[in-house]
């Protein structure tokens, strides 16, 4: 879900989004077909740590996020 991270930090938090819609997009003697297409989004957050090397020792809780969007393409036989 993440990629290649090389992070071995512990993780505090992950959120998950998704929406979308479905719709029948005709339907006939054979069947019907739908299709979809929905939108997901993730975010990963790790718990605050400090940067190596700055003299004031400045926090950060690096975050993650990912995006992604599917479709579906559905045919439903002699519904």
């Amino acid at each position: 879900m993440f990629g290649n991270v090389t992070c071995a930090a512990s993780t505090k938090r992950v959120l998950e989004s998704t929406g979308g819609f479905r719709d029948k997009l005709t339907r006939g003697r054979f069947g019907e077909v739908r299709v979809g297409v929905n939108y997901l989004s993730f975010q990963r957050e790790l718990f605050q740590g400090t940067v190596a090397g700055v003299a004031d020792n400045l926090a950060f809780a690096p975050k993650r996020n990912e995006s992604a969007v599917t479709t579906s393409f559905r045919y439903d036989p002699f519904q």
